[in-house]
């Protein structure tokens, strides 16, 4: 039982983790609709949070904003029966601000310094599984909440150069809820809840951009680990009998602490032109996974006789290749597709039911449009495809075995204003 109990708290990591959800960045539209390219091209105001380098390059002063719309679906099957994730719609967003202050850079760059803002949700999703399925000892539902704040500071070092920095600062939040096994009332189920918000992060986010000539653009960024803690998160329950509850193994006002690392990320990214109109784009990111080697729970009040509880994830480094691509089929309309392959960073016996992670597959879709050349409107669609794989839940990993199969489609809408 202390075995199950505990593997709720495994499931923290969607509020930390660097690639959680779906392993997909949904921090700019175009970029979205283009595979998930950015780090090679200066585009727009998303570089504050792709490259801070080729913030440096952009040639107006722009606010942006928009968000996408998450729904998605898992499905599980194992020895013991089936079951399908309930999963509400999550909604994401960003927003971003850049002004040119200083000194004139290059014609068409505007100011060499610039001052970046930027706001972003990577992590908001959820997951509701049905009651009674097999697994509700190890998860009934989970809601993720996280908000990025990101200042900025980048500068034209010569008409080809640039460079900037930010600074992150992390906020966030996890409620996850499971079933207690042995403790029911009418026949139903009690459960335990799991609340925290996580102290503030911070980290740092640099990038460096060259364009070399017109037809070949280059980028490099790296975002730094961040280590994040809950402490003091709230344990409660609901539906326990008056004998269990009497028993002590389950103290009232009960309250965790725990720390993981959010992952370094080290991407490279490629904007080529051929001709006029046309940008074909690639990036290849890596991601320092290797740094999650465990979560360590530490409880105020012993649970099921037990004041601490430690999982093996044993995570492994990996990478995700992007492709994509964007032509204009006029001069206010752009057209924009592209996909990417993410590796999977879970090894065998370590998967977990609240985002089962395998190799994945992402294709993407989009449209930009411009109006009188200062308000631009863009609009893409995101369709993940996660490789069904099966789980042998390894003994240090406290997680259910059985194969399971995702997938999501993100539609997503932004706009920008330049001046």
């Amino acid at each position: 039982m202390k075995r199950i109990l505990f593997t709720a708290l495994a499931l923290l990591p969607w509020l930390f983790a660097e690639a959680g959800g779906f392993q997909v960045v949904l921090q700019g539209v175009r970029q979205t609709s283009m595979g998930n390219t950015a780090v090679g091209q200066a585009a727009d105001a998303s570089s504050v949070f792709f490259n801070p380098g080729a913030m440096a390059m952009l040639g107006d002063n722009v606010v942006a904003a928009g968000g996408s719309f998450i729904s998605s679906n898992i499905a599980y099957s194992g020895a013991f029966g089936s079951a399908e994730s309930d999963n509400p719609l999550s909604t994401p967003f960003y927003f971003y601000a850049v002004y040119g202050v200083g000194a004139d850079g290059a014609e068409g760059t505007g100011k060499k310094l610039k001052l970046g803002l930027g706001v972003f949700t990577p992590y908001g999703s959820t997951t509701e599984w049905p009651d009674q399925w097999v697994g509700q000892a190890y998860l009934r539902s989970l809601s993720l909440r996280s908000i990025y704040v990101q200042p900025t500071v980048a500068y034209q070092i010569t008409d080809k150069l640039g460079f900037g920095a930010g600074l992150d600062i992390v906020f966030g939040g996890v409620s996850i809820v499971r079933a207690v096994p042995t403790t029911n009332i009418d026949g139903e189920n009690a459960e335990i809840e799991f609340e925290g918000d996580a102290e503030v992060a911070v980290g740092f986010n640099l990038g460096l951009y060259y364009k070399p000539i017109d037809q070949l653009s280059i980028g490099l960024n790296y975002r730094s680990e961040v280590e994040t803690n809950v402490e003091g998160g709230d344990v409660t329950y609901t539906g326990l009998s008056s004998t269990v509850a009497a028993s002590g193994q389950f103290p009232a006002n009960n309250r965790f602490d725990a720390s993981l690392p959010l992952p370094a990320v080290l991407t490279f990214g490629v904007g080529v032109y051929p001709t006029e109109g046309l940008t074909l784009a690639a990036d290849l990111r890596y991601t320092f996974w290797s740094a999650y080697e465990e979560l360590r729970f530490d409880f105020e009040q012993p649970i099921a006789g037990s004041s601490e509880n430690v999982s093996a994830r044993n995570y492994e480094d990996s990478f995700t290749l992007s492709l994509g691509a964007e032509y204009a089929a006029t001069d206010a309309l752009m057209v924009r597709a592209g996909g990417y392959y993410d590796w999977t960073p879970v090894p065998d016996g370590y998967m977990t039911p609240e985002t089962p992670d395998a190799n994945t597959v992402g294709l993407t879709l989009g449209l930009g449009y411009t109006f009188a050349e200062k308000l631009v409107v863009d609009a893409g669609v995101l369709f993940v495809i996660r490789e069904e794989r099966e789980n042998n839940a390894a003994p240090d990993a406290n997680t259910l075995s059985g194969t399971y199969e995702t997938r999501a489609v993100v539609p997503s809408i932004g706009v920008a204003y330049l001046f």
